[in-house]
């Protein structure tokens, strides 16, 4: 305000200019004689302090109203300094009446919280009474669930409660409405079970053919019309589930599942008790009696008369007659030829659709996934899949077709398949899908890893002991006893036909080419079936067990031909049948043998006088000498008793490289017998030419001579001609097409190495021949040999 009051009375420009200029003034001193200039200023100056005092009277004009106006804003400042006052003392009012305000809003708070407190008090009071009316109503309109909640929550509240009126007695009611309420619960229960367990037992009779309706059509869990009403029979919780609109005979049941249905109120009451079992004792109790009276009971006897049934129906063989249920289903393929098989499968079939079907049962009533709801369920589930294992394993135990188990085996393995890979559109996964409050996912994993670990897993063991018995007793029937003294035997003089081109056909020709050693196809069979369903271990064991065998036998058969070709021939063709027939696998098998180092290094001991047996009279004398040379002589025996040496034996490559060194052996052989005479010359005519002994030279004039060659060379011709004439007739007579052209290279390899030697005889010919003397013999060339033979093979 100050500043604004300076800027409004603020000397003009002029009034500044002549301040500056009185100020600049400066009386001179030494110029007294200027006199008129000195006037002439004065006279300014005069006009100055004119001007000055003018100036100051205006000045203090302005400065008193200056005064006024800093007198007015002090009163200014007085009055806001009132008005400020009078603020502090509106606000200090406001607080006080603030907290006034809030003192008695707690009040009336406090107040109406106490007000309902002591309604909510007096609830528990008049709740007696209401509860009293509400369980004499029908059990059906009863809401337990809630009337529970309301009887627990009274007897907490008077435990809390203890100096409130007739607290014991109020107690004392609400324990006595808890019992009734658990009674009504019960009795009713009681009589729900008690109607399903008269319907069960009513129509378990109509239940005949219960096996053959199980027969699997394509897979097992197929629905027909009759598997569908046995299993309503067997689970009458699941009849809406299990019911087809389209099936007039599904639907016969409808009015007795309304009978024994289990309502609402009762089933929202078990799920609301599976949470409280823990805390409650009462509770606990009843859920106790009636899952015992479910499981244990009914469930457990249940399950325990079908298996009765079962049995009755296994043993009767007129209630197995698949026509009659053919007809009764309408179905004209139903898989399996052999009954026992079909039994087999369709027991696991039966088994995991009634188990799958019992684990939702207990799902209807009991939906809790609390500990001692799964405990219990699993204890119920294992013993009535007890009941059906052992039925299954007793007829195990009474197969011993080995057929028939690898067909049981390889069914095992379809059913964890399909369990593994179960499809959505299964009449079972529907059932389960329609009980919204089921967890498919998690529980149908559940069960599966339950069944593959309790029955599954327990039967693949079983059958594997049976498979391994079975094969053993096989090996022993097909493999040991099989007598290869006993088949040469029967055949009396064993022999390779020709092949016989020519009519009539002679009564002895027989044709071979299917003709195998009885013991191969055995073995190969039994391998096949083991390799399927055996573990790899035991089955190697096994398979290198009978292969040994049978390689055995092939060479003492092959031994007592009388000629060198079909004893090879013999053994070439059934040794290539059986490396053929074994396919991809491990054939590898632990072997043991005797090594005797050891006990020929003691026995040299021994002998040269090392160790001496011998004990003096001394020595019996002192306990410790006689210890220590017993420990010692025992030591010593011990280490030269032969030593068992285990090593390891792949039967199918030692097979392979035998049929190898077997084949090089036939071509060597073979070789030795076409070319003999050949071989003799060649051999003399080496031993001749290498000494220069007398006689030596008279020998090689004999060998040399023209006869002596041209009657080498005719047996030569003739023997190659005859040899390769009679082993083709013998091999088109005794081999299939593939192993004929298989052998052909080998014979090829023969005439080669035949012929080769005949190219040497020509050599050690052409050095004392030449011209015309070698012309006289009228060698054939090895082309001209190697036209004439054919070796063709007769379809």
């Amino acid at each position: 305000m100050q500043f604004q009051w300076e800027q409004q009375n603020a000397l003009s420009a002029e009034e500044l200019q002549i301040i500056e200029s009185l100020d600049a003034v400066v009386l001179p001193q030494q110029k007294y004689q200027q006199t008129t200039t000195f006037i002439k200023q004065s006279n300014q100056r005069d006009e100055n302090i004119e001007q000055l005092e003018s100036i100051q009277n205006q000045y203090q004009i302005k400065q008193k109203q200056m005064n006024d106006i800093i007198i007015t804003l002090k009163d200014i400042c007085d009055q806001l300094n009132q008005l400020n006052n009078d603020k502090d003392r509106i606000i200090s009012n406001i607080k006080e009446f603030h907290e006034e305000a809030t003192f008695l809003i707690n009040q009336q708070k406090d107040l109406m919280e106490t007000t309902f407190a002591i309604q909510d008090n007096l609830t528990y009071y008049t709740n007696l009474q209401k509860i009293k009316t509400d369980l004499e109503q029908d059990w059906k309109e009863i809401n337990f669930q809630i009337i529970n909640s309301e009887i627990q929550d009274g007897i907490l509240f008077f435990y809390q409660k203890p100096n409130y009126h007739n607290k014991q007695k109020c107690i004392e009611q609400y324990q006595a409405l808890k019992k009734k309420l658990i009674g009504i619960c019960r009795n009713a229960l009681v009589k729900i079970i008690s109607k399903e367990c008269g319907f069960i037992n009513s129509k378990i009779n109509a239940i005949k053919d219960l096996l053959p309706v199980f027969y699997p059509t394509i897979q097992v869990c197929e629905p027909n019309p009759l598997k569908l009403q046995y299993l309503q029979i067997i689970f009458p919780q699941l009849i809406p589930l299990l019911t087809q609109k389209q099936q007039k005979l599904l639907q016969i049941y409808i009015d007795d599942y309304n009978k024994f249905y289990i309502p609402d109120n009762i089933r929202h009451f078990f799920t609301y008790i599976e949470n409280q079992l823990e805390t409650d004792n009462d509770i606990y109790q009843l859920y106790n009696d009636v899952y015992l009276q479910i499981s244990s009971f009914n469930r457990f006897n249940l399950h325990q008369e079908l298996v009765n049934m079962i049995q009755k129906q296994m043993n009767d063989k007129t209630a197995l007659n698949l026509v009659k249920i053919k007809q009764k289903l309408k179905i004209d393929d139903i898989i399996g030829e052999k009954l026992d098989v079909l039994l087999f499968q369709t027991l696991v079939g039966y088994i995991f659709e009634i188990l799958l079907l019992e684990y939702v049962y207990f799902r209807v009533s009991f939906t809790s996934n609390q500990k001692i709801t799964i405990d219990n369920n699993r204890q119920q589930m294992n013993e009535i899949l007890d009941l059906y294992y052992q039925i299954i394993r007793s007829y195990l135990s009474k197969n011993q077709d080995l057929n028939s188990l690898v067909m049981m085996a390889n069914i095992l393995v379809s059913l964890r398949d399909f369990i593994d890979n179960i499809s959505p559109q299964c009449y079972i996964i529907k059932v389960i899908q329609d009980l919204q409050k089921y967890d498919n996912k998690e529980q149908l994993s559940g069960f599966k890893a339950f069944f593959q670990a309790q029955f599954i897993d327990k039967l693949r063991i079983d059958l594997m002991q049976k498979l391994i018995t079975s094969s053993q007793q096989q090996i022993q029937l097909k493999i040991y006893q099989h007598s290869s003294k006993e088949y040469i035997r029967k055949k009396g003089k064993l022999i390779i036909h020709k092949y016989h081109l020519s009519t009539p056909i002679p009564k002895s020709y027989v044709k071979q080419r299917d003709e195998v050693y009885p013991a191969v196809l055995n073995g190969l069979e039994l391998i096949t079936k083991m390799q399927a369903c055996v573990d790899q271990k035991i089955f190697s064991q096994l398979a290198g067990e009978v292969l040994r065998e049978i390689n055995n036998q092939l060479k003492e058969v092959a031994d007592n031909y009388s000629i060198k070709f079909d004893s090879y021939l013999f053994y070439i063709k059934n040794l290539a049948i059986l490396c053929e027939g074994l396919g991809q696998g491990t054939y590898i098998s632990k072997e043991s043998e005797l090594n005797f180092s050891e006990s020929k290094a003691v026995l040299l001991q021994l002998i040269s006088g090392q160790f001496k047996p011998e004990i003096s009279l001394m020595e019996l004398s002192s306990a410790e000498k006689l210890w220590t040379y017993t420990t010692n002589f025992f030591q010593f025996i011990y280490k030269g008793m032969p030593k068992l040496n285990y090593y390891e034996v792949d039967w199918k490559l030692n097979l392979l490289n035998q049929k190898d060194t077997i084949l090089f052996m036939f071509v060597s052989d073979m070789t030795f017998i076409v070319a003999k005479t050949l071989l003799d010359f060649t051999r003399k005519y080496q031993y001749v030419t290498q000494n220069e002994q007398e006689q030596a030279q008279k020998d090689l004039t004999v060998l040399i001579s023209v006869e002596s060659i041209k009657r080498t060379y005719q047996l030569f011709h003739d023997n190659l001609k005859d040899f390769m004439y009679e082993i083709i007739l013998k091999m088109n007579n005794y081999l299939h097409k593939n192993l004929f052209m298989i052998l052909k290279e080998y014979i090829k390899e023969i005439i080669d190495n035949s012929l080769q030697i005949l190219g040497q005889f020509y050599i050690n010919v052409s050095k004392h021949y030449d011209g015309k003397d070698y012309d006289q013999f009228q060698f054939q060339s090895v082309d001209e040999i190697r036209e004439f033979i054919k070796i063709d093979y007769y379809d």
